[in-house]
């Protein structure tokens, strides 16, 4: 697996960075996860090839993870797909995005190329014999839960990690996180976690990380004044010394 950083940075909007959105290449397939704000003009700066995704996944609704694909599809179409796009997202927003692409005026029957939307649940796998992604629901959307309630609006609070494995190869991407105690059931044995580092007590992961064995972990959604030496330098103090940071065109080989 070759994992491309396209956009790393926080739901504060960053200079150095677009917002969450990461390449996955395996065997020369390319799977795009998340889809921020930012992600088609970065895609264009790194020189990806729009056209060679075939799924898309994304893992919740915030904008600085969903609101790039309208112009990433929009792109495909500029390029003149012909293959059918996958595109996997909670199950909430199914619609909503099928109505959104029709707001902006990328009309699925004018595209040149079909989407097909599949709404996640909790649990769902996905596998297509190169690949294979299981989606854990974490409890970053949670604290919503009184105020949707009140409201009887109709969010799900469905915010998904995601465990991907190719042949003897596990690498977790924690997306959006409620707590620490989230990535407990998903990051045994992992040989690359790409963790957020924005809603979590940074100082309670290196036990986690060596207690589950995992061999490396990557820090992303990180504003741009956080200081990445104290955090380097605290994990290492706790046993945990194969930390990096993200960046925009960061490479990684899983």
């Amino acid at each position: 697996m070759k994992l491309t950083v396209i956009g790393c940075s926080s739901g504060m909007p960053s200079a150095q960075s677009s917002t969450s959105s990461y390449l996955l290449e395996v065997n020369e397939k390319s799977y795009l996860i998340d889809a921020g704000d930012g992600t088609a003009a970065a895609m264009q700066k790194l020189g990806i090839d729009a056209k060679s995704i075939d799924n898309i996944f994304i893992t919740h609704m915030h904008s600085d993870h969903s609101m790039g694909l309208p112009l990433v599809v929009q792109i495909m179409k500029l390029l003149k797909r012909e293959n059918q796009l996958n595109v996997y997202l909670p199950r909430e927003a199914e619609d909503g995005f099928k109505r959104l692409l029709y707001m902006v005026y990328l009309f699925p029957d004018k595209l040149g190329f079909d989407i097909q939307f599949t709404g996640v649940e909790r649990s769902f796998e996905f596998d297509d014999g190169n690949i294979k992604i299981d989606f854990f629901q974490n409890s970053h959307l949670f604290n919503n839960k009184e105020y949707i309630l009140n409201r009887t609006i109709p969010n799900r609070m469905q915010c998904f990690s995601l465990i991907i494995t190719a042949g003897d190869k596990k690498f977790v991407y924690s997306a959006d996180l409620g707590s620490i105690d989230d990535l407990d059931p998903v990051i045994e044995n992992a040989d690359l976690l790409l963790a957020e580092g924005m809603h979590v007590e940074l100082e309670k992961m290196p036990d986690l990380l060596i207690e589950k064995s995992v061999k490396k972990m990557i820090l992303t959604h990180l504003l741009d004044e956080t200081d990445k030496n104290h955090i380097k330098a605290m994990f290492e103090k706790a046993g945990f010394s194969n930390i990096d940071f993200a960046s925009e065109g960061m490479v990684v080989e899983v």
